[in-house]
């Protein structure tokens, strides 16, 4: 238990009390209780609030501007059914351009580091010719095949068009490294893929 504190500002005097505080949350509200409310001094108190704002910002750029950083593919990549869903999903919805993919609809199959299938299902969105939804999935290619094992692989895309009915298939893409052998991964201007690799639309 936290005995009473008289605080003098400026002459007057209040008493604060803290009673009946235990455990882990209870120590860290008394923790600060003492120090804006006891013996310490303004400066300390300006210091622990600047800590408390540079934290809130921090969860914010975490939340709602790390989000939407663009995802961009490391110089070396070891393919794995983890490291390629992982790929697929933040170059997808790291991408304001597209909607969110589905929760629970990313599947993906790598039989051999050589080779990976993926599917997904995104929400409605207008797009016409799935351009969009394929260039949001331009880095999750460059990060396969920066794996010189990986020889080819296939994107399967959905639409999720209500709740209780099965996804409209959009398009199937897939692409080998000797359809992509001349791409530069990294350049501004980015090739469209559906003219460069296998591109169905409807399968």
């Amino acid at each position: 238990m936290l005995e009473s504190h008289g605080v003098d500002v400026g002459g007057m005097s209040d008493d604060y009390s803290v009673d009946s505080l235990g455990g882990a949350d209870d120590e860290v509200f008394g923790f600060f209780w003492q120090i804006f409310f006891a013996d310490s001094a303004w400066a300390t108190r300006v210091f622990v609030l600047g800590l408390i704002t540079l934290a809130s910002a921090g969860w914010f750029f975490r939340d709602h501007v790390m989000k939407y950083v663009p995802y961009h593919a490391p110089s070396t990549f070891t393919v794995s059914q983890t490291t390629a869903l992982s790929a697929l999903d933040k170059s997808i919805n790291r991408t304001r351009d597209v909607p969110l993919i589905v929760d629970g609809t990313l599947d993906v199959t790598c039989i051999t580091p050589a080779s990976c299938g993926i599917s997904f299902a995104v929400k409605p969105f207008d797009d016409p010719g799935n351009a969009k939804l394929v260039a949001a999935t331009w880095e999750y290619w460059h990060a396969v095949f920066e794996d010189p094992r990986f020889v080819a692989g296939s994107i399967s895309a959905l639409q999720e068009v209500h709740a209780d009915s099965p996804p409209v298939k959009l398009y199937k893409l897939t692409c080998t490294r000797t359809q992509v052998a001349a791409l530069q991964w990294t350049a501004k201007t980015k090739p469209d893929l559906r003219s460069v690799c296998l591109y169905q639309p409807g399968a």
